[in-house]
C-alpha cells in the first residue's frame, strides 16, 4: 500500500521509527503489570483480562481518533494544506492514507494488548471469553471513531482551511462513542461472555448482541469514510455528485428502522426524520457558503450545464427533498392508524420546511 499511496507512505515516514516497537511494548507491559501488584491470586485472570481489553479499547478508539484527528489538524497549523491540495492525491488516497499511517503507534498498542488478551485466555483457559469478537469490534469501532475524529476536525475549519474551534474536534467521536453503543452494549456483553444470552432481532433476523455490534461499527465506520471522502473533496477541490450525502441518511435510517424491528413503515419514517435533522444541520453548518453555491448553481444552469450545477448544489436541498419523499412513500406504505398519524404529521412537517425554504431563498 506504501507504493501506491503517497500519503500513506509519507505518514509512515512521520510517525514510524524503530524505537516506536520497543516504548509501546515496554508501557504496555507497565500497564499489564498494574493487575499483579494491585489484586489477589484468585482474581488476577479476571483483572488482567479486563485490564488488557479495556487497554485494547482505549488504544484503537480514544488514542487512535486522537492521533487520526491531529493529522489532519497539523496540515493546518503547519500550513503544509497548500501543498495537499496541489498534489495528485485522490480523496481516497488522502483518506486511507492518514487513517492507517497516522494512527501506527495506536495500532501497535492495540497489537500488544490483543497478544495479551490471547495469552490470558489460554494460559487460565478463560473458555467464556470469545477472543476474536473482542479484538474484531475494537478494530472495526476505533477505525469508525477514528474517521469521524477526522470529520470532525474538517468540519471545525472555516473557508480558509483553518481551525475555528479546536476544542469541537473532539466533541463529534465522543458524542458517537456514548450515544451509539448505549442501546446494545448490555447484549454485546452477554454476547461475549455468554451469559443469558437474549435474542436480538434486526429487521426480523435474530443477529444476536455481537451482530448488532457488528453492524453498527460497519455502519459508524461506512459512514465515517463516506463523510470523510465528501469532505476531502470539498477541500481538494474535486467536483462530485449529491450523491454521498443521501445515501448515508438512507443508511442510517435503514440501520434504525432494522433495530426497531417495525417494518417498512418505520424505515421511510426513520430516514424523513434523520433527513430533516441533517437539513437543518446542514443549513446551519455551511450557512456561510450558501450564497456562493447558489451562484454557481445559477451560473451553471444559465449555460446549461446541469452537471456542474448539481456539483455545485448545497447538501441541504438533497436531504430535504429526501426527506420529502420519504414522507410521500411513507403515506402509501401499510401501517397502523399511529403510523398514519406520524406520516401526515412527517409529511406536513415537510411540506412546511418545503415552503419556508424556497419563501427564504427568493
Amino acid at each position: 500500500m506504501s507504493q501506491r499511496n503517497p500519503e500513506f507512505q509519507r505518514q509512515l515516514w512521520l510517525n514510524w521509527r524503530p524505537s516506536l516497537l520497543a516504548w509501546s511494548l515496554g508501557l504496555s507491559l507497565l500497564i499489564l503489570a498494574l493487575p499483579f501488584a494491585l489484586s489477589s491470586a484468585k482474581g488476577l485472570p479476571g483483572t488482567l483480562s479486563m485490564t488488557a481489553i479495556g487497554g485494547l479499547y482505549l488504544a484503537a478508539i480514544i488514542y487512535g481518533s486522537v492521533l487520526a484527528g491531529r493529522s489532519l489538524a497539523e496540515e493546518a497549523s503547519q500550513n503544509t494544506w497548500d501543498w495537499q491540495r496541489l498534489s495528485v492525491l485522490t480523496p481516497w488516497q488522502m483518506a486511507w492514507g492518514k487513517l492507517l499511517g497516522a494512527t501506527l503507534p495506536a495500532w501497535l498498542y492495540v497489537l500488544w494488548f490483543a497478544l495479551a488478551v490471547a495469552g490470558v485466555t489460554h494460559f487460565w483457559a478463560l473458555e467464556p471469553l470469545k477472543l476474536q469478537h473482542t479484538i474484531g469490534l475494537a478494530v472495526i469501532w476505533g477505525l469508525g471513531l477514528q474517521a469521524w475524529a477526522m470529520n470532525s476536525v474538517l468540519m471545525s475549519w472555516g473557508l480558509r482551511d483553518r481551525p475555528i474551534n479546536r476544542r469541537r474536534a473532539a466533541l463529534l467521536p465522543l458524542l458517537i462513542l456514548f450515544f451509539a453503543p448505549g442501546p446494545f452494549i448490555d447484549h454485546v456483553y452477554k454476547g461475549i461472555v455468554d451469559i443469558d444470552a437474549e435474542p436480538v432481532f434486526w429487521w426480523g433476523l435474530n443477529v444476536g448482541g455481537l451482530g448488532l455490534a457488528y453492524l453498527g461499527g460497519t455502519l459508524v465506520l461506512g459512514l465515517g469514510l463516506l463523510a470523510l471522502w465528501r469532505q476531502l473533496c470539498t477541500r481538494l477541490d474535486v467536483r462530485t455528485l449529491p450523491w454521498a450525502w443521501p445515501l448515508g441518511l438512507t443508511l442510517t435510517g435503514f440501520f434504525a428502522a432494522g433495530s426497531l424491528n417495525l417494518g417498512i413503515a418505520e424505515f421511510f419514517s426513520s430516514t424523513a426524520w434523520i433527513a430533516l435533522i441533517g437539513t437543518a444541520y446542514v443549513a446551519l453548518q455551511h450557512m456561510d457558503q450558501h450564497l456562493r453555491a447558489w451562484r454557481q448553481v445559477q451560473w451553471s444552469a444559465s449555460r446549461q450545464r446541469w452537471r456542474e450545477a448539481l456539483e455545485a448544489l448545497p447538501l441541504w436541498p438533497v436531504s430535504l427533498l429526501l426527506g420529502f419523499a420519504m414522507a410521500l412513500l411513507l403515506l402509501f406504505a401499510p401501517q397502523s392508524l399511529e403510523m398514519a398519524t406520524a406520516a401526515s404529521s412527517t409529511a406536513l412537517l415537510s411540506i412546511c420546511a418545503c415552503i419556508c425554504c424556497v419563501t427564504a431563498c427568493c
